[in-house]
């Protein structure tokens, strides 16, 4: 089962019956608590009805507002509601489109939205709906401190919740709301679709006279078009529509674009009907890019629809980046099929190889990883250890993906230690201290003007450099060229002074860090430790007794034998 099965069944199920809310609620938190790992939302059970009352009577009062500030437009025909997802946590957001097209073409979302939106063709703010009671829920399943393993366990129940959620508003809020009224003697209703922020949407209903009905079918949208959609110089530029009134399919904007890269993204129907028109899939930019360099965020069946039409798997761009590169954060079927369909996984760009800028993302296996290797991908001069130690980590991979890139490289016969003065070790060191650094002064930046902080993503270099160290990377290794403050000349990695906490210093010490060891300033890590104590009101020294007493207690202990390096 994947981790949408659950969501499309529960669905499926409210969409049929259309139970009020808090029936609704309480219809998918029991099926979450039935499904596998379902003990995990006990918590919310209880919690979900006094925490989500009055939830509906805020939305139907959010969609009244909006309506008051921006009224809906007279000509609209269906109405698309976001679905919160990572893109969007805790956020719903309500488009109009003047036009319901059939299934097949999306109910007509490939086209212009008409509201609510601002000037660049983004969201209105008022157009946008927060949600923190599910936030609040989440938290009580431990989403919010969930390890990649306990959110692949809840997962499956946070997707069917927010899409049960978002269409039980929807069913039971739209009939109350003031602009359902204006909408009650109109033959075609208002017709609804809700989906995620990838643009994947199910029908939902029409409102006729405040009751729901089965969204009625709808005939091709390709029908008249305004300046704007057949302009390929504007924001509004419609591919199928400028095609539909004679278009050059070849045509380029002032920017050198070609159409279909001016009016990205595309749909299928989009390369249908630029093959029909006779569209050349190789054309290019003016930098260079061809269509699949351009498109790789688009959905792989539109990816594989532009290749039999004609378009390159294997082109480089003007500036020598193969479009295979482009895909390196994909789904690992995605880059293993575009190679298959003819991409070049060995090709360069200069002396940068596929696996060098692949290695830092964990959307490859190892068999993955083994695959590419079998067919000839090697690294290029930059230590793929390196590469990880600069990027760190962050928890849209799993922790088990990294372990085996390390792996695979040290398989490989790769250098854990570099020759260079900074190892891969002392990289990940390095940016586990500036992190906070740059946190730190920003923190003063926006204290002064009175704003609030940011919380920075988590690169978890420290994990890294513990990682590293299991795996046999030299915990003595010296910084010969020294940058005060943070890292004395001729330093060991026990001197980098970060003491937020004492985790880094305990796993140095076990992996055979020397605590005796002098810097060019005839200084041990201990003496920068004990100086650090003086700033304790500093973010980066709140850990530092911690510290202090772990180089305090390994310095007593050392014997002159470290223990053996890595695992």
């Amino acid at each position: 089962m994947d981790d949408f099965t659950l969501q499309r069944s529960v669905f499926r199920h409210i969409a049929k019956t259309r139970p009020s809310f808090d029936q609704g609620i309480k219809y998918v938190l029991g099926r979450i608590s039935e499904a596998p790992h379902g003990s995990l939302w006990t918590p919310c059970v209880a919690k979900a009805p006094k925490l989500l009352a009055g939830m509906l009577d805020s939305w139907v009062a959010w969609m009244d507002r909006l309506d008051k500030a921006t009224p809906l437009l007279e000509n609209t025909e269906v109405l698309w509601f976001e679905v919160p997802s990572e893109l969007n946590p805790a956020l719903t957001s309500v488009s109009a489109y003047d036009t319901l097209g059939p299934a097949s073409e999306a109910y007509g979302m490939d086209e212009p939205r008409t509201w609510p939106e601002n000037e660049d063709g983004t969201t209105h703010e008022s157009g946008l709906w927060r949600m923190p009671q599910f936030d609040q829920l989440l938290a009580l399943a431990g989403w919010e401190t969930a390890d990649d393993e306990l959110m692949g366990r809840l997962r499956p129940g946070v997707y069917a919740l927010h899409y049960a959620a978002t269409a039980l508003l929807v069913l039971n809020g739209l009939p109350r709301t003031s602009l359902a009224a204006r909408w009650m003697k109109r033959p075609k209703g208002l017709s609804v679709a809700i989906g995620w922020a990838s643009g994947d949407c199910d029908p939902l209903g029409t409102v006729v006279d405040r009751a729901w009905q089965k969204m009625r079918r709808a005939k091709a949208i390709l029908t008249a078009s305004s300046p704007r959609e057949i302009d390929i110089e504007t924001f509004g530029f419609n591919l199928r529509k400028y095609l539909a009134a004679g278009g050059d399919p070849n045509a380029r904007n002032s920017e050198g674009q070609p159409a279909m890269i001016a009016a990205l993204p595309l749909s299928l129907q989009d390369v249908r009907a630029l093959k029909d028109a006779g569209a050349d899939f190789t054309a290019l930019d003016s930098q260079g890019n061809s269509i699949l360099t351009r498109s790789w965020l688009e959905p792989f069946t539109v990816i594989r629809r532009l290749i039999r039409c004609g378009a390159n798997p294997d082109t480089v761009n003007g500036k020598g980046m193969p479009a295979l590169f482009e895909f390196r954060s994909r789904p690992w079927k995605d880059i293993r099929e575009l190679i298959l369909l003819g991409a070049n996984p060995k090709r360069k760009e200069g002396d940068t190889t596929f696996l060098d800028v692949a290695i830092p993302y964990g959307n490859i296996p190892r068999s993955g990883l083994d695959w590419l290797w079998k067919r000839g991908v090697r690294f290029g001069p930059t230590s793929p250890f390196e590469t990880i130690a600069k990027w760190g980590f962050l928890d849209q991979w799993p922790r088990k993906s990294m372990r085996e890139r390390l792996d695979f490289c040290l398989a490989k016969k790769v250098p854990i230690d570099s020759p260079k003065t900074c190892t891969p070790l002392w990289t990940a060191i390095l940016h586990h201290a500036y992190d906070l650094v740059s946190y730190e002064k920003h923190l003063a930046e926006q204290s002064k003007q009175g704003a609030a902080p940011w919380q920075p993503l988590n690169h978890d270099h420290a994990w890294i450099a513990r990682l590293l160290l299991e795996r046999g990377a030299n915990p003595n290794a010296r910084f010969r060229p020294g940058q005060p403050p943070l890292v004395a000349m001729n330093a060991t990695p026990l001197m980098v002074q970060r003491y937020d906490d004492d985790k880094l210093v305990k796993a140095l010490l076990k992996h055979g860090a020397d605590p005796t060891l002098k810097s060019a300033e005839g200084k041990t890590a201990l003496d920068y430790a004990r100086r650090a104590q003086k700033r304790k009101d500093r973010l980066a020294n709140v850990g530092v007794d911690a510290v202090v007493k772990q180089l305090e207690r390994a310095e007593a202990k050392w014997t002159g034998k470290p223990p053996k390096r890595g695992k």
